[in-house]
């Protein structure tokens, strides 16, 4: 998804209620994104993406590479993941989740300017 931006306006407001509430999927379960029901297994790949992307980010898509070379080479991913990218995988989702919030928190999706218009369309439906 990432390599093919596959990022869609579904996905932010997805995030954004999963953020709102609390209900993110732990980063470790989405390896069993298969067993998923559709809503949730929706919400595990818009999550990876966003994981992806904020590992991209700290350290280029190198860090990826590295990542698997590492692993292939016979490191477990939690060893792997530390000696990439400095921390450990449950310091990342804590960051991680943070910064979703941030990005996608309710007032986030609601003020993107798609999300502000629906908003306003369904209270103005309500009120009528």
């Amino acid at each position: 998804m990432w390599n093919a931006s596959e990022w869609r306006w579904a996905q932010s407001w997805e995030m954004g209620v999963a953020a709102f509430w609390g209900s993110l999927v732990p980063l470790r379960d989405v390896e069993e994104v298969l067993t998923f029901g559709s809503p949730k297994a929706r919400l595990a790949y818009a999550e990876s993406f966003f994981a992806v992307g904020r590992l991209i980010d700290r350290s280029g898509p190198e860090g990826i590479v590295r990542l698997l070379t590492r692993m292939r080479s016979g490191d477990g991913f939690d060893e792997a993941f530390t000696g990439v990218f400095g921390m450990t995988p449950a310091s990342f989702e804590i960051r991680w989740r943070e910064a979703a919030g941030r990005r996608f928190g309710l007032a986030a999706v609601l003020f993107d300017s798609f999300g502000f218009w629906l908003a306003v369309t369904a209270l103005f439906l309500a009120a009528y």
